[in-house]
C-alpha cells in the first residue's frame, strides 16, 4: 500500500503540473493571438484584411511591408509618437509626485479631518471613471480653462493635468507607509 500511495502521489503531482502548464499555455495563447492577428492584418492588402473568411497565415510573398512605409511617411507618425511619449512621461511624473506626497501626508502627518478626507477620497473610488469624462472635458474646454477648442497649444495640459492623481495608488502607498514603524522614521530623522 505504501508503493500505491507513492505512485498515486506521483501521478497527482504529474497531473497537477500537466494541467498547470496546460492552463498557462492556453492563457499565453489568449494573450498572444490578438497581437499576432494585429501584425498579420497590418501586412495584408485591403481586400485581404476585410475578407469574410480571413487567412490565419500568409506567406512571405503575400506580405505587404509597404503598409508600414505608407503609415510612417504619409501620416505624421513621428508626431503621434512624440505626443504619446510627452503625455506619458509628464503624467507619470505628476502621478508619482502627487501620489507619494499625499500618501505620506495621510499616513504620517496628523491634521484635523485627515480620516474624513481620506474616507471621502476612498468613496470616490466607487464612482466609475467614465462618469468623469464629460466633466473633465467641460473643465478643460473653451468654456472652462480654455485648454482645448480655442486654437492654442495647451492640448498637452488637457491630457496631463486631469490624470496626474490616482486614488487607488494613494490608498495602496498609504497602507505601505503605515506598515513602516514610527520608530524607524524617528531613528532616520535623528540620523539626519
Amino acid at each position: 500500500t505504501l508503493k500505491k500511495n507513492i505512485r498515486r502521489q506521483n501521478a497527482m503531482k504529474v497531473l497537477r503540473i500537466f494541467f498547470t502548464y496546460l492552463f498557462l499555455v492556453v492563457m499565453a495563447l489568449i494573450i498572444v493571438v490578438p497581437f499576432y492577428w494585429m501584425i498579420l492584418t497590418s501586412l495584408k492588402t485591403f481586400t485581404g484584411a476585410i475578407k469574410l473568411n480571413p487567412d490565419f497565415y500568409i506567406g512571405l510573398s503575400q506580405m505587404n511591408w509597404v503598409n508600414f512605409k505608407v503609415v510612417l511617411e504619409a501620416l505624421n507618425f513621428g508626431l503621434y509618437i512624440r505626443n504619446t511619449v510627452v503625455v506619458a512621461l509628464f503624467s507619470t511624473a505628476g502621478t508619482i509626485v502627487t501620489t507619494v506626497l499625499s500618501a505620506y501626508a495621510f499616513a504620517r502627518i496628523e491634521f484635523k479631518g485627515r480620516e474624513l478626507l481620506f474616507s471621502i477620497l476612498i468613496m470616490t473610488m466607487m464612482i466609475p471613471g467614465e462618469l468623469f469624462i464629460i466633466t473633465n472635458f467641460i473643465t478643460v474646454s473653451k468654456n472652462g480653462l480654455g485648454w482645448i477648442g480655442s486654437g492654442n497649444d495647451q492640448y498637452f495640459l488637457a491630457m496631463i493635468i486631469p490624470f496626474i492623481t490616482n486614488i487607488s495608488f494613494i490608498f495602496f502607498l498609504r497602507q505601505n507607509f503605515k506598515q513602516i514603524p514610527e520608530s524607524l522614521y524617528k531613528a532616520a530623522r535623528v540620523d539626519g
